[in-house]
């Protein structure tokens, strides 16, 4: 019988010619559960996308150049590994969360490594309920590539491992456009900043920047998003619903998860555009609502 997590997790972690490949030849059984994974209708589009896509794919169909599509917070599966090498995706599947291992997306005070050290968590794909049918329709006519990253952590090491993935998807030199959502602008903008370098290297000079060099971000906080000041004090409607889905833990439990991910932090609304939004640094003023998110 076909593993179904196993399956899904291979959606998730497939870059975009890969992804266009499993949609064209599916068998019956791994069909029925794209279907129940994805729902018909969107199933059904994601296919017709991957059709229109495969000459491309193949190299049959001339391309106008190379994209990386960043998906934003959230919007990457995270999986954890263990002290045997078994690796089990957390972020986002269901019955992790029913099971209570939301915890072991905690961070260690520094914010770069796990609170429970015999485990390992990385970033593992991109959620392709949400970011498919926008690498399908890309990858019509462009070299399309995933960039999934571990969205607790900071930007900065996000931007990092960025530069590495262009390098080796596409050389030191070729021009490449980027496509970024929410979050994933702040590590396309880290990336600017830090590689700029490479940042003039990918702008096409001949064509004007058709072929490379541009920023496409769709929906990034650049100044902050007030979505934060909720996620921090357990108001956010994603941290209620896992604490609704979750058997062993509520809002308050898992709030230090949340606290451990300095990315968030860094989505906070912006003081240097807002006098207004200062006081949210002030703890004790954030703190004024934290009955309402650990009793209602």
């Amino acid at each position: 019988m076909l593993d179904e997590q196993q399956l899904i997790h291979r959606i998730e972690s497939a870059n975009t010619d890969d992804l266009i490949a499993t949609l064209l030849n599916p068998s019956s059984e791994e069909e029925h559960i794209f279907r129940l994974y994805f729902g018909d209708e969107s199933y059904d589009r994601l296919r017709l996308l991957a059709l229109k896509s495969s000459d491309r794919a193949r190299g049959i169909k001339a391309t106008k150049g190379n994209v990386v599509v960043i998906h934003g917070i959230l919007g990457g599966e995270l999986s954890a590994i263990d002290r045997s090498g078994t690796q089990k995706q957390l972020w986002l599947k269901v019955p992790q969360i029913m099971q209570g291992k939301l915890d072991l997306l905690r961070l260690n005070e520094e914010g770069r490594a796990e609170h429970n050290t015999e485990y390992d968590v990385r970033a593992s794909g991109i959620l392709k309920r949400y970011y498919g049918v926008l690498l399908l329709s890309l990858a019509q006519s462009w070299t399309v590539r995933a960039f999934w990253f571990d969205w607790r952590k900071d930007v900065k090491l996000a931007a990092d491992e960025l530069q590495a993935k262009i390098s080796n998807w596409f050389g030191d030199e070729a021009p490449v456009h980027l496509v970024a959502h929410s979050m994933g602008g702040l590590v396309a903008r880290a990336f600017i900043k830090r590689h700029s370098k490479r940042w003039e290297t990918m702008w096409d000079a001949k064509s004007s920047g058709k072929r490379g060099g541009r920023l496409v971000m769709l929906g990034t906080p650049n100044h902050g998003s007030f979505e934060i000041p909720q996620v921090i004090v357990g108001l956010n409607q994603t941290v209620r619903l896992c604490a609704l889905v979750d058997l062993r833990h509520g809002v308050q439990e898992l709030l230090p998860v949340f606290h451990s991910f300095p990315g968030i932090y860094q989505m906070l609304p912006s003081p240097l555009i807002s006098k207004n939004v200062q006081p949210l640094y002030d703890a004790k003023n954030l703190w004024k609502f934290k009955h309402f998110a650990t009793s209602s």
